[in-house]
């Protein structure tokens, strides 16, 4: 995703995570896992298997508008959490969690940067 069109997609403050990442030299890494979060399209994904077993949750919480999407792949339980906030005109997305089965979380995108 390049640094020109992130705005469109994301808040400030995830932001500079992605230009941390981008200043430390590993940017075509972290972009490319990115792109897989947001767009999960290569031979690592069953996009069939995505759309068969997709399941959206949507909530507010704190002014946040929550999405949850649980689905598998290739046989394997996935569960994202895509935080939304009305920010500069539009929804953005203020953060991004992965979720192992029993609810526990892995990752969080916002926390990325102390990896």
């Amino acid at each position: 995703m390049s640094p020109e069109t992130r705005h469109s997609y994301f808040t400030p403050e995830i932001i500079r995570v992605l230009e941390i990442k981008y200043v430390q030299g590993i940017s075509s890494y972290f972009d490319c896992e990115i792109m897989h979060l947001v767009n999960p399209v290569n031979q690592d994904w069953d996009l069939n298997e995505i759309h068969r077993t997709m399941q959206l949750d949507v909530s507010d919480v704190g002014g946040r508008r929550i999405v949850d999407a649980r689905f598998t792949s290739l046989g394997g339980y996935n569960h994202l959490r895509y935080e939304f906030v009305n920010n500069e005109g539009g929804w953005r997305i203020a953060d991004i969690a992965s979720f192992m089965q029993r609810g526990n979380e892995l990752w969080r995108l916002s926390e990325l940067h102390d990896c």
